[in-house]
């Protein structure tokens, strides 16, 4: 969803993933974060993929918990796991515990099933892996580390992310050199998730465009009811001495003069 433009004291016009996977000291999961939408009464199956790092058995542990967002850099609170409503009771797993050999991969199956009375929107849980070294498969076990996949799940209907600017600025105290980090904290007043699509215009005192930057290069999603910090960098290509936008503007100014 684009962004509408808005006008900042320095001159700038204003129109936010390749997810590596996962890694913990004993084990690795794949995909990071699944993205997905669907419509009432739809199911959908996905797989998680577990890897043993180690060198002995392990048993990694499955399971499903809500979250929300929290703050303005994209953290997460996870809610109780006993909290079943909505999406967690929408999803089944194949199993909850597996055990793999060392250097062994192994993939879970997990299944979404919306129901036909389902509220459109956005659906967010994490499928946590949590290993343990205990060598066996039954009762208590001690948890050595524990990471998870982000899902996200759209159900089709009356949707749409309501992105507008919270604050735009920078931190540099001097605009005389470049590169100049920015940053744009955009607020969701919608009821899904999305990718905000705008871009930043570097104008001189004149007016005159010389440089656009795109506002989410790094894929940033933000959450209903949330907001979320996306960093921006303005750098120019290498060019020679005395180039660039700031000789520009002394361009400009000895033109006026």
């Amino acid at each position: 969803m684009k962004l509408p433009s808005k006008l900042f004291t320095f001159a700038l016009f204003v129109s936010f993933l390749v997810f590596s996977p996962l890694t913990a000291s004993a084990f690795s999961i794949q995909p990071a974060l699944q993205d997905i939408s669907l419509d009432p009464g739809q199911e959908f199956q996905g797989k998680l993929s577990i890897v043993n790092d180690q060198r002995i058995p392990q048993n990694f542990h499955i399971s499903i918990q809500k979250f929300i967002p929290q703050g303005d850099s994209g953290q997460q609170i996870f809610l109780e796991g006993d909290d079943r409503s909505g999406l967690p009771e929408w999803m089944r797993l194949e199993r909850d515990i597996l055990r793999l050999d060392p250097h062994a991969r192994g993939v879970v199956k997990w299944t979404v099933n919306v129901p036909l009375n389902a509220r459109p929107g956005g659906y967010y849980v994490a499928i946590f892996v949590a290993a343990s070294t205990d060598g066996t498969e039954d009762g208590p076990v001690p948890l050595l580390a524990r990471i998870g996949m982000l899902l996200f799940v759209r159900v089709n209907g009356n949707v749409s992310p309501n992105f507008t600017v919270k604050d735009f600025f920078s931190s540099e105290k001097s605009l005389r050199r470049l590169p100049v980090k920015l940053t744009a904290v955009i607020s969701n007043h919608g009821n899904v998730h999305g990718l905000p699509d705008g871009k930043v215009e570097i104008r001189n005192l004149f007016g005159k465009i010389v440089k656009i930057i795109p506002l989410n290069l790094e894929k940033v999603r933000v959450l209903p009811d949330s907001e979320h910090r996306i960093s921006i960098v303005w750098q120019d290509e290498v060019q020679g001495e005395g180039s660039g936008f700031f000789s520009e503007v002394i361009e400009e100014w000895r033109n006026f003069g």
